[in-house]
């Protein structure tokens, strides 16, 4: 039988009604597990339809929607579900201190859009619950009726319905047993059907609330960004979705807890009178308790979520910017914060565990003491007969009134979780949003082929001088409208983010910032760093709020307009974790030939013949297995596939080489998108002639504006710009003519070249990111061992046990004692009987206390020992494992399954141990009352196993696929965050909000086969069965009736009807605790991964001059080294991964102590990974490098990283303060931070921020509220402050003006003269002063020499390369060359 033939069976809508009852339909996908050791996603139950995301997402978010609407016209703001949100500054005081005499609604107002698409589902279970309910009243009327039958009494309910004619004694007692049967496996198959609706309504509803987060992230504006960090928004996805759909397995426990309660009161007076009001007053007594744990418990976790959330955050910021940790050797400081959050976090859980497990006992004591007061009253007061069918009937109601009870704390506290999380889930959807601007695609638009004769007649309404961009005349741009609000200054999150991470302060204006763009135009628009330019480009995508003037309000669409689609480039380039072509092709269908033109215009091929896997490769997350340069023309090509009518290219030349930067604009800019408007935000002045229209900005206004001949006449700040930029040369001769279009066209020839290399290259595993690791078949004992070890090992665990027996022996003894009461059997009086009973009562309400409280700090215990273990780990590992690993996978690790380990796992483990012990020990009490009992219980049991056998490996493999289908949901979201703009800016919204719906659905399904398939089909088995031993007993009793007393009967019936429910609730808890064991094994996987110093050697090739490379002994290196700075590089070779092939090759040179190096060539030759194999971020696989005479691979890793200083291409800043980014050990004082800040001339900025905070002035995440030119700033502060005698700049001033370019040059040749200086440029004037240049092709040495020797050979790289820099700047810099080589001697 096929796969698909099987799965077909597994469906439930098809099933056919006893199917559905029965949840026979599972039984194929279990069948399934067996056959196969391995299950895929295709094996799983099918999703119904009307559970999935996809069918749910649309109604979901317009029910959300009107909801908040409402309730923000009700408290009188504007909807933050358009453009802004909140009144006017004037009027926000007056507004916010009516809102604060305004009480707060108990249940957060997201509630009712979920109650209004899901409320159904909900329904329905509550009928399936009533009804199981109302059933479970029976069962001890019907034990009361067997225990008179049994005692030999004519008063039972059934001889008073049937004459001794109609049904013999041995008949009725038969009667007695059917009706037992009947009654229990009906309650059986209704609790289960309320069991299976509940939980596709908890199932559906985290799947709403996640597709709705995502859609509100990809709305929000920079100000909305800014009120939620990463960590944050992650939560709402993860944990509180997850939180408000596990509530409602629990939910109807509200209501039922209270049915059950009066219904089982009611029927206790039936048996025992008015002495049962005395046991309602103490559980009335006990519910201003509940209300105080509630409470309690909702303050601790709410402060407990804080640092959660905080934790993550540092976890997620560290992990994302984890090679700026390895370079300075900061794992340590980053480690240290997390273990001090970690510490705040397991306090508040601690003391929620302690409430918690107080709860439990108090609840648990509550029937015992409502027990012991009503027999005491019965007994004493009312002199009642403690006989078998009053005292047993009641035991069991008791027994049965325990659960609404017991369930009520745990009800209560996931309902607080949940308020928590949905109070969350509101601010964050009330967060301010985007106004759109630019044109939206629609998912079926992306599908559609472009027609010929539809191009044509689009063309014929697109012509050359139509405005297609505009801002108002007068127009101005706040982050935010509300930001002078003095609440919303004190928020931690105050400072917005922009376009893909680019941003201002919060107080930051845009003023005088009109223009309009034709087709056909391109503006460009300079200034300096910090001036406003990427703003511009922000307020055109609809990230910034226009200010309001006066009395009137503006929204984005009133101030801006664009007229068609947008394609945009970013800063910092932003490409997905998918192969070079899909990020080109960006949801497009393909079309060779515009696909081998954008190819050609961002100057790819010979990139793709360099890389392994040609236009196959595949993108790391990140770009990580690509070069910045390679990763900004991957986006120009993308632009250029889009064909949109307006392109936004935010300085994405300043990532490539000078040659590589002149052909991208003479191919692309004035190329293909000769015919289109073009804005180009640019430092390279040098293009900025060929413009038609420049845009000067200063201090966030547009200052000049006009032609570039305009300007040059005009213009004094524009002019001086260009003085600076060129020097005191000549300007460049007059422009040539524009070429057209057709001109950079690729030609037939260059097109056939083309795609042979995109053809001839496969797919292969070189490039591809790995797949995630997921064990098979049972958890592995270690695991289990794993666990034990950080519960503390054998003496803790065996008192747990200890204390864990004594508990239990004294629950099966309680119920034994009541049967000896019952029969007098010690001759005690009925007041000593009683003593006894409460005092066993009191006893196990401690030790039930004791117990669940030392359970549960063991496993916080455990849990913070392997989620320390796991985090130095990763951190600690190579950086291999980033480059291949998704950051969405790692964090999951630190997210979900820490969230298990800390919440569910300990649980799980003291209720496993709790009810395994009970059970062994009433089957001893059963067998030792009824000895024939024990051979009925060898099939019964051997059946209980053959169930759970045949259950757990399907259920295992569910789990297992739930935890790796999760992850690609959060990869996915962190790519969406760090990209928002670009997605915005084209218009592809849809897309990815259809692609993040696919992947929950995707994990929906696993969720659903595990709690409403197999979680379902389990229970009904061991039911019955449990059922048949209680029917078993009956049978026993009416046969030994004569023999055996009513008494002990009715104990050994009472211990089967609680078996009943333990059984499956056992096989639940294994099954549970095993699935929740695959968090331990997920963790303790990436826990076990090599370190760094462990895999020193691994990279080395197997032969090296013929003999095997031999591990070698780290050894400490002298506390003054390095000396001098001397580098030597010796035949190096190095390849990123074994599979993938060799980017430095032979690499031989040596770097005077110093002395300064300049390090030029074409994009991805292999610049950067000389740092790489500096750093031993990679070992090289052949070859050494030395450091003042000392190979560096003899050493530890951080005494090598301390002590030398790196400024990577990538600026990365991390959340604190200006003092934790520049000194994070504290071994600085405030004027060697000033001093630092002025000499890269940030001092202004950062003494004059709004905050008024100065050293403390906050950084955000990823420093998202500094521009990247002023991110490059505060790392070359960083480096100043360092004082290593080796330092090295990577592309470190490539995103600042050419101005501050040379002023941080002059910063770096004074301060850092006295120290050996590596500098990786593409601008050539930023390494013309060095003392010699190496340049680098193809991961090889072509040349290296003085700066003035190079030029001398007009075809060497470096000349080419200054010779393209225009005519007038060569000759400057070559001046400039042979200037300094006259000084040298």
């Amino acid at each position: 039988m096929t796969a698909t033939t099987e799965m077909e069976k597994s469906n439930r809508e098809t099933a056919s009604l006893f199917s559905r009852v029965t949840f026979t339909w599972v039984r194929p996908f279990l069948k399934r597990a067996h056959e196969k050791t391995r299950l895929e996603h295709e094996d799983l139950v099918p999703l119904p339809e009307n559970l999935s995301c996809v069918t749910n997402a649309e109604r979901f978010e317009f029910e959300l929607r009107d909801c908040l609407e409402k309730e923000e016209r009700e408290e009188g703001t504007t909807s933050s579900l358009g453009a802004t949100r909140g009144e006017e500054e004037k009027e926000e005081e007056g507004a916010g201190k009516s809102r604060k005499k305004k009480k707060k609604k108990f249940l957060p107002t997201i509630t009712k859009p979920i109650w209004s698409c899901f409320g159904n589902m909900i329904l329905t279970g509550a009928m399936f619950k009533l009804a199981n309910d109302a059933m479970q009243f029976l069962p001890p009327v019907i034990l009361s009726g067997y225990l008179k039958y049994v005692a030999g009494g004519e008063d039972n309910f059934l001889r008073q319905t049937f004459t001794t004619e109609q049904i013999g004694d041995t008949e009725l007692g038969i009667l007695y047993c059917a009706l037992m049967l009947c009654v229990q496996v009906g309650r059986t198959l209704c609790e289960q059907q309320y069991f299976y609706h509940m939980q596709a309504s908890g199932i559906v509803i985290k799947g709403a609330l996640g597709t709705a987060v995502y859609r509100k992230t990809i709305r929000l504006n920079a100000s909305g960004r800014s009120g939620s960090t990463t960590g944050e928004v992650l939560n709402h996805m993860q944990l509180d979705a997850q939180r408000v759909g596990d509530l409602m397995l629990f939910i109807h426990v509200v209501w039922s807890g209270l049915f059950q309660i009066i219904g089982y009161i009611a029927l206790l007076y039936m048996y025992i009178g008015w002495s049962v009001f005395g046991g309602l007053f103490l559980l009335i007594a006990l519910i201003p308790l509940q209300k105080f744990f509630y409470t309690l418990t909702y303050k601790l976790r709410s402060v407990q979520t804080k640092f959660t959330d905080k934790r993550v955050k540092l976890e997620n910021e560290g992990l994302s910017g984890v090679k700026i940790l390895k370079l300075n050797a900061w794992e340590d400081s980053l480690e240290d914060e997390v273990k001090a959050s970690r510490k705040e976090e397991i306090i508040y859980a601690t003391k929620t565990a302690n409430v918690a497990a107080a709860n439990t006992s108090i609840m648990m004591a509550g029937p015992v003491i409502v027990s012991v007061i009503v027999f005491m009253l019965y007994s004493g007061v009312m002199k009642g007969e403690m006989r078998p069918d009053i005292i047993f009937p009641a035991l069991t109601l008791f027994s049965l009134i325990r659960f609404p009870i017991l369930f009520y704390p745990r009800c209560l506290a996931l309902s607080a979780d949940a308020i928590v999380s949905l109070d969350r889930l509101q601010k964050y959807f009330l967060l301010s949003e985007s106004k759109p601007t630019t044109t939206t695609i629609k998912l079926e638009e992306l599908n559609e082929e472009d027609n010929g004769e539809d191009v044509k007649t689009k063309e014929m309404y697109k012509k050359k001088g139509d405005v297609v961009a505009k801002i108002k005349k007068g127009a101005s741009f706040r982050w935010s409208r509300n930001n002078s609000n003095k609440d919303a200054e004190k928020k931690d999150d105050a400072s917005p983010q922009g376009v893909d991470g680019v941003t201002a302060g919060a107080g930051f204006t845009l003023n005088k910032c009109d223009f309009e763009i034709k087709r056909g135009e391109l503006v460009c628009v300079v200034g300096a760093v910090g001036s406003g330019k990427t703003a511009i480009v922000s307020a055109l995508l609809g990230d910034m709020v226009p200010e309001s003037s006066g009395d009137e309000k503006q929204d984005s669409d009133e101030v801006i307009s664009i007229d068609g689609t947008v394609a945009y480039c970013s800063q910092s380039a932003w490409v997905q974790s998918a192969s070079v072509k899909e990020n080109i092709l960006f949801g497009k269908l393909h079309s060779e030939r515009k696909y081998h033109d954008a190819l050609d215009a961002a100057c790819m091929l010979t990139d793709l013949k360099l890389l392994p896997d040609a236009d196959q490769t595949q993108i790391g997350e990140k770009g990580i297995t690509l070069s910045g340069g390679q990763k900004q023309r991957c986006a120009i090509a993308r632009a250029v596939y889009a064909d949109a009518d307006f392109v936004i290219m935010d300085d994405p030349l300043s990532a490539l080489d000078a040659h590589v930067a002149k052909d991208v604009f003479n191919k692309c800019v004035r190329g293909v998108f000769r015919e289109k408007a073009v804005l180009l935000v640019t430092h390279q002045l040098h293009f900025v002639e060929r413009a038609d229209k420049i845009l000067v900005m200063k201090d966030g206004e547009v200052v000049e504006r006009g032609s570039y001949k305009e300007l040059i006449e005009n213009a004094e700040y524009f002019r001086q710009m260009m003085e600076s930029y060129r020097g005191t040369q000549e300007k460049e001769t007059a422009k040539a003519e524009e070429q057209d279009a057709w001109a950079f066209a690729l030609s037939e020839t260059d097109r056939n070249q083309m795609k042979r290399v995109v053809s001839e290259q496969k797919l292969s595993t070189k490039t591809a990111q790995k797949e995630e690791h997921r064990e098979q078949g049972a958890v592995k004992k270690n695991v289990y061992a794993t666990y034990f070890l950080a519960l503390g090992g054998t003496l803790p665990c065996m008192f747990l046990m200890f204390i864990t027996i004594i508990e239990r022996m004294i629950s099966v003894f309680t119920p034994m004692w009541l049967a000896f009461w019952t029969e007098y059997k010690y001759g005690l009086n009925d007041a000593e009987y009683m003593s006894t009973y409460a005092a066993i009562g009191v006893i196990s309400a401690l030790l039930s206390w004791w117990r669940t409280f030392a359970w549960l700090v063991a496993s916080l215990r455990a849990a913070t020992t392997l989620h320390l273990k796991l985090f130095h780990s990763v951190l600690n590992t190579r950086q291999a494992f980033f480059d291949t690993t998704p950051l969405g996978r790692i964090i999951q690790r630190f997210a979900k399954d820490t969230n298990v380990l800390d919440n569910l796992l300990g649980q799980s483990v003291s209720s496993l141990t709790s009810f395994g012990l009970w059970l062994l020990g009433t089957m001893i009490a059963m067998v030792t009352i009824i000895p024939i009992l024990g051979p009925f219980l060898v099939p019964v049991f051997a059946c209980y196993f053959y169930v759970q056998y045949f259950f757990r490996p399907g259920y295992r493999e569910a789990k297992r696929l739930d935890g790796t289908s999760g992850s690609p949901i959060f990869e996915h979201f962190g790519e969406t965050i760090s990209g928002i703009s670009t997605i915005r800016a084209f218009g592809h919204q849809a897309r990815f909000i259809h692609e993040n719906e696919k992947r929950i659905a995707y994990n929906q399904r696993a969720d659903y086969t595990q709690k409403c398939a197999c979680d379902r089909w389990l229970p009904v088995r061991l039911e019955v069965i449990g059922i048949s031993i209680s029917i078993i007993v009956a049978g026993l009793g009416v046969y030994q009736r004569k023999t055996t007393s009513s008494g002990l009967i009715g104990v050994t019936l009472s211990y089967a009807i609680d078996i009943t429910g333990v059984l499956s609730w056992l096989i639940r808890l294994f099954s549970e605790l095993e699935s929740q064991m695959v968090s331990v094994e997920r963790v303790e996987e990436y826990a076990q991964l090599p370190s760094e110093e462990d895999t020193a050697n691994d990279s080395m090739d197997s032969e090296n001059d013929g003999k095997q490379i031999v591990a070698i002994g780290k050894v400490e290196p002298d506390p003054s080294w390095p000396q001098s700075g001397g580098i030597v590089f010796q035949d190096v070779e190095m390849r990123y991964r074994k599979e993938l092939p060799l980017v430095l090759s032979g690499v031989s040179f040596e770097i005077d102590a110093g002395s300064s190096v300049g390090i030029c060539g074409r994009t991805g030759s292999g610049k950067s990974s000389l740092i790489v194999a500096l750093w031993r971020l990679v070992e090289p696989s052949r070859g050494k490098i030395l450091i003042d005479g000392v190979d560096i691979s003899s050493m530890p890793l951080k005494s090598l990283r301390s002590r030398v200083t790196c400024i990577p291409q990538d600026p990365i800043l991390f959340s604190g303060t200006v003092r934790d980014n520049l000194d994070p050990f504290l071994t600085h004082n405030d004027e060697d931070l000033w001093f630092a800040l002025e000499h890269v001339q940030l001092k202004k900025f950062v003494s004059t921020h709004e905050d008024g905070l100065g050293l403390m002035t906050p950084v955000k995440e990823y420093g998202s509220n500094f521009s990247a030119g002023q991110r490059q700033m505060l790392c070359l502060a960083r480096a100043l402050l360092r004082e290593t005698k080796i330092v090295c700049l990577d592309e470190a001033t490539a995103s600042v003006d050419n101005e501050s370019d040379l002023m941080m040059q002059k910063v770096i040749s004074q301060e850092f003269k006295d120290k050996t200086v590596m500098t990786i440029a593409h601008r050539i004037n930023t390494i013309i002063e060095s003392n010699r240049v190496l340049c680098m092709a193809s991961g090889k040495v072509l040349s290296y020499d003085t700066p003035s020797k190079l030029l001398e050979d007009s075809s060497s790289i470096f000349a080419q390369l200054v010779l393209e820099t225009g005519e007038a700047s060569a000759k400057n810099l070559k001046q400039r060359a042979n200037e300094l080589e006259k000084q040298r001697r």
